[in-house]
């Protein structure tokens, strides 16, 4: 299948996994309230949280150097199985950090880290299949089985963070058996080049971590600001503009690895790079103005009184979009000339950014606003584009 062809095929599947979590927060948000809606978000992050810390980058760094036949595939097999329980450890830490002590949660979430560490990165290896299919649909599973959860949610009107976490870890679960099976189905490819050592793969794959893990530290704290001066109903607000932020750059998340392997095969940088930074500003842009429009007309975008004011949030979430999209694709020229630490800086600056913001604004006699904290992140999300194409340009002075 050509190219053009995979990754049409990709942006609509991928859509439907996007699609589906949407549809599942605005469920226990319209149903059960931002409070609720707040709280599932809130523990999905810390899983993923979890997960990414687990992981550290390896899924990325595995596929790379087996795609590029410096590493077998049963090599990557045996690691990824290793690595997967570190995910019970991560789980743990993770949610004593937020407080969540009880005993059964953390066992439950160090689980569901565990599923997710694997399917993390089984999810990656599909790709070496020359079916993108299976890869698609390997990386929507978990996302269409929270339906179920926000359908068991919204019946109850209120659900407990335990029973939240259990049917996670059946998503996860499930994802992880379906890569799983898949893997098992690709044949063997051989080694053309010197193997290469494991301590490169995990410097490698570290840098890949600590930026993942850096990105979904920036959504906690946001939340945690959130939660500290609005109470969970803040946080439920301030999670759903971001959520709803992501749902139009969903397609663009999940063509990165096609984007990536297509960058390692042809040996050369595509016009789909300019081609996807082009149409999907454009379509942040158009979004804005729609959302501002919209807004006018009715503030809580038709969600219900609680989430009045959302759409002011929506449009300046979706202004730091933009500058999230020239971030991605940066980052797979970054993975593919195995320099994946320029990401880890960026990362690393909008985490810095949006705390001292955060911290900076608490001193002041002003009170917080829900506004105030989403034009922190836009700032801080400019801060980390701006880094990013400052290293290449100090890279090419290195090199000149």
């Amino acid at each position: 299948m050509k190219f053009r062809k995979q990754l049409a095929l990709t942006l609509v599947i991928q859509s439907i996994g996007g699609g589906s979590t949407l549809l599942a927060m605005l469920w226990i948000g319209m149903k059960s309230g931002p409070e609720q809606q707040g709280q599932f978000n809130q523990l999905k992050s810390l899983i993923d949280l979890s997960i990414a810390l687990a992981a550290m980058g390896i899924p990325q760094a595995l596929y790379v150097y087996v795609q590029s036949n410096q590493m077998s595939f049963n090599r990557a097999w045996k690691t990824s199985l290793w690595i997967g329980p570190l995910g019970m450890a991560t789980g743990a830490v993770v949610m004593l950090w937020s407080t969540q002590s009880s005993p059964a949660l953390i066992a439950v979430v160090g689980a569901t880290a565990v599923a997710g560490c694997l399917h993390a990165q089984w999810r990656v290896l599909t790709l070496l299949s020359p079916q993108t299919i299976w890869f698609n649909l390997v990386t929507v599973a978990p996302q269409v089985l929270l339906l179920p959860i926000a359908a068991w949610i919204a019946a109850s009107g209120h659900a407990s963070q335990l029973g939240m976490s259990n049917g996670m870890l059946l998503a996860w679960a499930t994802g992880a058996v379906v890569a799983g099976l898949v893997l098992k189905r690709l044949p063997a490819r051989p080694l053309y080049k010197e193997a290469v050592p494991i301590q490169k793969i995990f410097t490698h794959g570290l840098a890949t971590g600590v930026t993942g893990f850096l990105s979904i530290l920036t959504i906690v704290l946001m939340q945690k600001a959130a939660q500290q001066s609005f109470g969970d109903a803040g946080m439920g607000v301030i999670s759903m503009a971001m959520l709803l932020t992501q749902i139009p750059m969903t397609p663009l998340n999940y063509a990165l690895p096609l984007l990536l392997k297509n960058r390692l095969t042809q040996l050369h940088t595509p016009q789909y790079y300019s081609y996807f930074l082009m149409a999907t500003t454009a379509l942040m842009m158009i979004l804005v103005c729609a959302v501002w429009l919209l807004g006018a007309v009715r503030s809580d975008l038709w969600m219900g009184f609680a989430y009045s004011g959302i759409h002011l949030l929506l449009a300046i979430f979706l202004l730091a979009g933009s500058a999230e999209i020239v971030l991605r694709i940066m980052s797979v020229e970054a993975q593919a000339t195995m320099r994946p630490w320029k990401s880890t800086l960026a990362e690393a600056v909008r985490v810095c950014t949006l705390l001292g913001l955060w911290l900076g604004s608490q001193s002041e006699r002003n009170p917080q606003t829900l506004e105030m904290l989403a034009t922190f992140w836009l700032i801080a999300t400019i801060a980390a584009m701006v880094t990013f194409k400052l290293s290449n340009r100090y890279s090419r002075l290195l090199r000149g």
